[in-house]
């Protein structure tokens, strides 16, 4: 007899960015992974991102300009003075040094069929110091199919002293059908 069977994954990923691109991790392989831990047939696999968070020094790149609102600024003109910062001030623009301002770090899904959807982009600016982000308010959707990897991208490419580690966790099931074997019932005289 065959039953439907549904258990719960999870794992951790670190990916290391040197150059302009780099793959976080390939939901196909670690689907793959979990079949050998696994007799069943007809898998299915759901992933969830639970955290995404990207950890990062840009030396290489000018420092970042302050941002200053006055105490009498509406919330109109905040966000106004943001949309200018990062118009005047982003991964196209240098300083008088020659130095690009940020780098853009893109968020991509490669599903198998070959499309490539952007989940989410953010500027990463040099602060001085060591900074970290959480990417999970930046990507749109964090349900993952087991046929796709996810990416990220950096515009313009980091310098030799510049680094960007990806970290993150992620939850899902795998349902799979498993023969039980035989079943035998045992009919008793149900009237004495």
């Amino acid at each position: 007899m065959k039953e439907r069977i549904s258990e719960q994954i999870s794992g951790t990923y670190t990916a290391s960015l040197t150059a302009n691109s780099k793959d976080i991790i390939d939901f196909e392989v670690v689907s793959e992974a979990h079949k050998y831990n696994i007799t069943g047939e007809d898998y299915n696999f759901n992933y969830k991102i639970t955290s995404l968070y990207a950890y990062y020094n840009l030396p290489s790149f000018a420092l970042k300009p302050p941002l200053t609102y006055n105490i009498t600024d509406t919330e109109a003109q905040r966000i106004a003075n943001d949309i200018e910062f990062k118009r005047v001030y982003n991964n196209t623009t240098t300083s008088n040094e020659g130095k690009f301002y940020a780098t853009k770090l893109s968020i991509i899904a490669i599903f198998n069929t070959g499309w490539q959807p952007t989940l989410g982009e953010v500027l990463l600016y040099n602060n001085g110091t060591f900074q970290n982000i959480s990417l999970t308010e930046v990507i749109w959707v964090d349900i993952m199919s087991e046929k796709l990897k996810l990416k990220a991208e950096v515009t313009p490419s980091l310098g030799p002293l510049d680094s960007i580690t990806i970290v993150g966790g992620y939850i899902g099931n795998v349902n799979y059908t498993f023969e039980t074997g035989e079943q035998h019932h045992t009919i008793t005289n149900l009237y004495p």
